[in-house]
């Protein structure tokens, strides 16, 4: 069963996800109130074709940006827009930039290749890549290699006061760095947090990441929400009714919503 979770810090709701659907609704008639003259009665002109409706406006209509299109796969992972319009896609065989007329594949020395799995852009402009092979930046045109997570999966990133990434390795970093200026990057976790399934040990696979009120937290997939405090991962009180979370999302305000599934 698929299940949201909210954490009121320290409140927490399980809910049971659920779906909305837009509904329009057109008042085609209007009344002004006013008596309005009778004309006389004539003959009835013979009949002719109703005209066509008027298109209504101000509705969004779906659209697809496919391989035909030239996305290099049809499998997104990621989007985010940069702050010139430009839409990037994170897909299963690289990176793609949408300009609302064409699609182009990215191909750059500083950047991984492979799978893009995380897209995030900062409020600089700043966007970060995250891939099957490691991370990446790309400001001011040009790309640039995050050097740590080299040959990790980047699974996830948020920006903040600093940029946040974990790794299905099971680490976790934050990278700082003015325009221009070179990425500073450590990593938080003095060691890694075991897999909580006996029958597949080793270091658990971080799926999100999120910070709130200068909290960070991670969601696995057997460990639930976790947090990170001075280089040590602990269980956030109360603990939430979900041990494999997939997202991680913090609302406007300051709550922290984990989805996953319910046990």
């Amino acid at each position: 069963m698929r299940s949201v979770v909210r954490f009121g810090l320290p409140a927490i709701v399980l809910l049971v996800s659920g779906c909305l659907f837009p509904i329009l609704i057109e008042n085609s008639l209007a009344q002004t109130g006013e008596p309005q003259a009778q004309a006389s009665p004539s003959p009835s002109p013979s009949p002719s074709p109703s005209p066509s409706p008027t298109p209504i406006t101000g509705l969004h209509q779906w659209g697809a940006v496919t391989l035909f299109h030239g996305l290099p796969s049809d499998r997104v992972h990621a989007i985010t827009q940069t702050a010139d319009g430009s839409l990037w896609f994170g897909t299963e065989a690289g990176l793609a930039k949408f300009d609302g007329r064409r699609t182009q594949t990215i191909n750059d020395p500083e950047l991984p290749a492979g799978r893009v799995l995380a897209l995030e852009t900062d409020q600089s402009g700043t966007m970060w890549v995250g891939t099957e092979y490691g991370a990446a930046r790309f400001s001011g045109g040009t790309f640039e290699r995050v050097k740590e997570t080299t040959t990790q999966a980047v699974s996830s990133i948020v920006t903040t006061d600093a940029t946040f990434m974990t790794t299905e390795q099971g680490n976790v970093y934050e990278c700082r760095g003015r325009l221009g200026a070179p990425i500073e990057t450590r990593a938080l976790l003095s060691e890694r947090f075991q897999n909580a399934d006996r029958e597949h040990p080793g270091p658990v696979t971080i799926t999100s990441v999120a910070r709130a009120n200068n909290r960070l937290f991670i969601g696995t997939l057997t460990r639930g929400v976790l947090e990170i405090d001075n280089g040590r991962v602990k269980e956030p009180p109360p603990k939430p009714a979900t041990s494999s979370v997939n997202a991680l999302e913090i609302d406007k305000d300051g709550k922290l919503w984990a989805g996953g599934k319910a046990r």
